[in-house]
Order: structure tokens, then C-alpha cells, then sequence
């Protein structure tokens, strides 16, 4: 029920407090329908910023309709009120709220709207250079191009958009995180394929899950359990958030609002197990209607699909950002060359923030370091104060060191690899390729395999033994936990195992 304090016959100003159980109110055609005084609240250029449990609150209106309100407008229909100001919640508490409950934000006019054409430009020489060079690109169903490796000093715009505060900055804050303590994790283009592709594959197969299948970014084998991740969210926040960011028109990203927050859901799971059910729309699924400039940031947890890749152009801008010190997320790595610092003079704000980023995984992966080393020396306290660096929640810590498992893992693995190997003068690879070169030469070959090793009490125990692919994950086929932490798994069972006695 909406309540109003009808104005006096002072021409003074009055407030308007509304309280609401908006479990009476609807959503129709693009607008919140209220009873009875506020007949409206229409949204138009961010139709997803407007939370139901705080549409209403102390609210002053005036006599000129309508009223402004972070790109929405309230019409008030009611006899007697008069006006007297605008009242405008910070239209990031709005955003901030959306993407914490639904898990994403549709932005409109992200791109300056005079760097639209540039950088949209940029980013076609880059991709028919790659269909000049790579036939393999050419034949993708898929095609996704990193940009910061292809990047020269003609295109600097294109680095430098990704530090703008449209983007950066907005992610910033959405993660509630320091200006000092995020930084830019990925720099990469969505393409559409040059041919009509076939029906994908189902998810699950031995390359791993088109994304044409639903899907979270998430692997169990690199990530651990997802009710590990969202315990971790629900405590602490997001720490990673990843953007798709329209240079030409597009609505081929779909979304389920809220899924980030909770596991599959029966109807879910049932549908994702039949065959074909991972292409098939899922309810309550919203499509990210983007025109070209917008972009819809989201937490890389949500259910979501690219529903439909076809010969129509497609340039979309895929960009990660990520925090440092309250959380680490299981997107940890940095898939930029470090060579673009060099693209621009050594005092500029460019380059400083881009090697504060840089400086920010460096530092990490020291910590990592002595974590590793504190593991080998059997030293229980100096581990746990170096996942308190990582993670400074209280809560949640388990799922650091679930994810540390993940990277001695992955380390070890690398170690074995033609990627582990130096290469003099190689300047495109990524900076997560550098830091674990880096670590191989603090950590022998026996060492590395040692770390694993006192991490393979925790590895069993996210294991079933039995291989299988649940739907709605990345990767293929495992006998790692997809859904659910098993029970008997917590921070003080896992120290004992990795520290016995």
C-alpha cells in the first residue's frame, strides 16, 4: 500500500514518503506499474537500475511532470501534490544493488560517443589482419581475438578505454573496491564467425564448452565446487566482474538474473541434461539488448549463453577487471602482455595505471610464494598469514585455499609444458605467463611437485572418482565436485590433512 503526505496550502516544500509492498506493483511494458499514487516509474535508458525494495523512499516531487530520476521518471497522479525538487538516489547505489541481486548492469552509451567509430575501426583492422594470417580464425564458429597482444601504437585508444572511467571506474565501484586495488585482467574482441556455423556441440566434450551452451565461467577442475564460490560471494562481495561491451548493435548475450547467487535450480538441471536442452532458452532468462556503444557488465558466475552467432557483424569488446586483498577470486590471472605499458611516455596516467595493475599481480604472486614455501617448511602459522594477505574476509578462506590448490596445480602443469619454457624476447605472451616463469625460477622442478603434493589430501577430497559433466559448467568431462561441497570439507578438516599432525 503506497502512502503520500498530501500537500498544504503552503507553496512550502513537502516531502513525499512513500513505503511500499511492491509485491503490488509490476513490471509491463517497460515500466513499473504501483497502485493507487505513483501510477508509474518508467525506465528507458536503464531499464535494470531501478530496485523494487527501494523504488520508494523519502521522495520529494514538484510541479513540473515528469520528474527527473537517473534516466527514469516518476509521474504522480495524485490530487494535491505539489512540487518542490528533484530527489535522485545516487544512481550507483542503484547499480551497485542490481548487480549484488540480478549479478549484471546494462550501461548505456558506455563508449564516448566520439570514440564509437574509432575505436569500432581499430578493431576491424585487427580482425581482418587475423583473417589474413590465421586460417584457423577464419574456420572459428566462434572467433575471439585477445586485443592487448595485437594491439600497436596506432590503436592506443583501444588500451586506453578499458582504463576509462566508464569502465574501470564504474567496475570499481561496483566491486566496492579502492581505485588502488583493481585492476584490468583481459582485453579481448567477440566476433561473429564468416559463415553460417552448424548446431554447436553439446557441452562437455574434450574441448571444453561452447559457449553457445549455457553455462558459468567456471571449471571444477581449475575452480573448486560453485557452492565454495558463492559461499565465498555472499561473504565478502564480488571481487572479479567482466564486461561485454557493443560496437555494433547486437543481443546475442543471454543472462538469468540471480543465478549467480545459487546453484542450478531442478527445472535447470533437468533441462540441461537432455540433449540439446543447453541451446534451448531457460526461464527467466532476459536478453542484454545492447546498440552499439553500450555494454552490460556481469559477474562471470550467472548462467548465461551467446544464444545466436551468425554472418551478421558482430565486434563486441569482452573486458575482466579484478580486486586485490579482500578476496582472491578464481579469475585470478592477467591476460595482458606487459609490453603495452610501453606504448605510452612513463609519466603518463595510462601507463602508471596499467603498471599498477601489473604491480598489484606481482605482488600477489610473491605472496603466493611464501605461502608455497611456508606449505614446504611445514609452517602451519606463516600459511595462514599469507592467505590472510590474499583474503583478508574472515569468512571464506576456504575457498582461498581451495583456489592456491588450483594454482600449484596449474603450475606444475605448466612447468611441463612448452609454455614453461623461456623465451627470449617474447613480448606478447601474457603477464600470468611471465609470473609463472617467474616462479619457476624461485621453485625447482622437485619443489613445484612437492607443493602439489601437500596439496593432494585437499585434491582428493573434491574428487568423486567418478567422471561426469554436470550442464551449466565450463569443461569437460571430470571426476571433480561440480555443485555441491561435500560436507566433511571444511577449513579445519582441510588444514589438518595439509598440515598432519
Amino acid at each position: 500500500m503506497l502512502c503520500m503526505k498530501a500537500s498544504t496550502s503552503s507553496p512550502r516544500a513537502r516531502w513525499l514518503k512513500c513505503r511500499s509492498n511492491l509485491r503490488s506493483s509490476r513490471w509491463h511494458r517497460g515500466r513499473w506499474q504501483c497502485p493507487q499514487s505513483v501510477s508509474m516509474i518508467r525506465c528507458d535508458s536503464m531499464p535494470c537500475t531501478m530496485p523494487r525494495r527501494r523504488m520508494c523512499r523519502a521522495v520529494r516531487v514538484t510541479d513540473r511532470l515528469p520528474t527527473s530520476f537517473n534516466g527514469a521518471f516518476y509521474t504522480c497522479t495524485s490530487p494535491g501534490v505539489q512540487l518542490i525538487g528533484d530527489f535522485r538516489m545516487p544512481e550507483i547505489a542503484l547499480q551497485r544493488e542490481q548487480f549484488l541481486r540480478d549479478g549484471y548492469v546494462i550501461v548505456r552509451d558506455v563508449v564516448p560517443a566520439d570514440q564509437l567509430v574509432s575505436l569500432c575501426s581499430m578493431v576491424d583492422e585487427i580482425v581482418e589482419r587475423e583473417h589474413d594470417l590465421n586460417p584457423e580464425f577464419s574456420a572459428s564458429s566462434v572467433p575471439r581475438l585477445d586485443l592487448a597482444a595485437r594491439v600497436d601504437a596506432d590503436m592506443l585508444d583501444l588500451v586506453r578505454f578499458p582504463l576509462h572511467e566508464n569502465t574501470m571506474g564504474l567496475s570499481s565501484r561496483l566491486l566496492d573496491c579502492s581505485p588502488s586495488t583493481i585492476a584490468l585482467s583481459a582485453l579481448s574482441v567477440l566476433c561473429n564467425p564468416e559463415f553460417d556455423p552448424d548446431t554447436p556441440l553439446g557441452p562437455g566434450q574434450p574441448e571444453g564448452t561452447d559457449p553457445r551452451n549455457w553455462h558459468r565461467d567456471i571449471r571444477p577442475d581449475h575452480d573448486g565446487p560453485l557452492s565454495v564460490l558463492l559461499d565465498d560471494l555472499e561473504a565478502n562481495g564480488p571481487a572479479y566482474s567482466q564486461w561485454n561491451i557493443a560496437l555494433c548493435d547486437e543481443a546475442i548475450l543471454h543472462l538469468i538474473p540471480g543465478s549467480h547467487r545459487r546453484l542450478n535450480s531442478g527445472l535447470e538441471a533437468d533441462q540441461l541434461k537432455r540433449h540439446g536442452g543447453a541451446q534451448m532458452p531457460l526461464p527467466g532468462e532476459i536478453a542484454a539488448d545492447l546498440k552499439a556503444g553500450d555494454g552490460v557488465v556481469y559477474n562471470s558466475m550467472l548462467l548465461h549463453w551467446a544464444n545466436q552467432y551468425t554472418k551478421q557483424k558482430r565486434r563486441t569488446i569482452h573486458l575482466g577487471y579484478r580486486t586485490f586483498g579482500k578476496a582472491l577470486p578464481n579469475h585470478n590471472c592477467c591476460g595482458l602482455p606487459e609490453r603495452i605499458c610501453s606504448f605510452f611516455p612513463d609519466d603518463s596516467p595510462e601507463r602508471q595505471a596499467l603498471a599498477h595493475g601489473f604491480a598489484l599481480y606481482r605482488d600477489e604472486s610473491m605472496v603466493i610464494g611464501d605461502v608455497f614455501r611456508a606449505l614446504l617448511a611445514g609452517d602451519r602459522e606463516k600459511f595462514s598469514a599469507g592467505v590472510t594477505r590474499l583474503h583478508l574476509g574472515g569468512e571464506g578462506r576456504l575457498t582461498c585455499v581451495i583456489l592456491l590448490s588450483k594454482v600449484a596445480r596449474n603450475l606444475f602443469e605448466f612447468s611441463k609444458s612448452d609454455d614453461g619454457k623461456y623465451v627470449p624476447g617474447d613480448s606478447t605472451v601474457s603477464y600470468n605467463v611471465q609470473l609463472k616463469r617467474q616462479m619457476q625460477r624461485s621453485f625447482d622442478a622437485a619443489e613445484i611437485q612437492q607443493v602439489c603434493e601437500r596439496f593432494q589430501p585437499l585434491d582428493r577430497m573434491l574428487r568423486t572418482g567418478v567422471s561426469e559433466y554436470v550442464g551449466g559448467f565450463l569443461g569437460t568431462r571430470t571426476d571433480y565436485v561440480f555443485e555441491q561441497l561435500p560436507a566433511a570439507v571444511t577449513e579445519e578438516s582441510v588444514m589438518a590433512a595439509v598440515f598432519p599432525g
